[in-house]
């Protein structure tokens, strides 16, 4: 079922080093675990992200987290996944930000959940979301600038200073924004766009 939408590869023998899978794949990364963290599939692309361990790994058969605070955003995002049907989880790991996807998958004459985790850098995510929103709200390549630095936390003046625009100027294509999407708020158009 799952192998219709990606190449997912079953793991036959839990003890094989993964290094010995093609190592450059990066393509989609999909695991599939079960509620206890065992990997049951994965694609190439999601052992490669295991293999190198910076934010998500391999451990006796079970997928871990690089660190303690992922670990504990996994499990948490597991037990909603199971309980609520999907979740989804950040993942900040050592030096690499991925947004997860987590969708429980129920399969006839199976007691646990199938979990289906799609993970995907955060910074590809929020530019998708971006480009989003400019087709969506007929934004201009200025005004979509301006939003993605806010994005990254900056105020109107920081990103004013970024974007080597006058204070004014960025105040401008913000009220226009702001026009555009029928908010009036910055947070308030963070959530409209999902990149809070």
């Amino acid at each position: 079922m799952y192998s219709q939408a990606f190449a997912i590869e079953p793991v036959r023998n839990p003890f094989k080093p993964m290094r010995d899978v093609a190592l450059r794949d990066s393509g989609p990364k999909v695991l599939v675990i079960d509620a206890a963290r065992r990997l049951i599939e994965a694609t190439a692309g999601a052992r490669t992200l295991l293999t190198d361990g910076t934010v998500l790994q391999r451990c006796f058969d079970r997928v871990a987290a690089a660190t303690r605070a992922d670990s504990a955003r996994l499990v948490a995002a597991l037990a909603r996944a199971v309980s609520h049907g999907h979740a989804r989880a950040v993942f900040e790991g050592a030096g690499e930000r991925l947004e997860a996807d987590l969708v429980a998958v129920h399969a006839e004459g199976k007691d646990s959940a199938r979990i289906v985790m799609i993970l995907k850098p955060a910074l590809e995510e929020r530019q998708q979301r971006l480009d989003a929103a400019e087709k969506t709200f007929g934004l201009t390549r200025a005004e979509s600038r301006l939003l993605a630095t806010l994005f990254e936390g900056c105020s109107v003046p920081q990103a004013a200073d970024r974007l080597g625009v006058a204070r004014s100027t960025a105040r401008t294509h913000l009220q226009r924004v702001f026009d555009k999407t029928g908010v009036r708020r910055q947070g308030d158009l963070l959530r409209l766009v999902g990149c809070d």
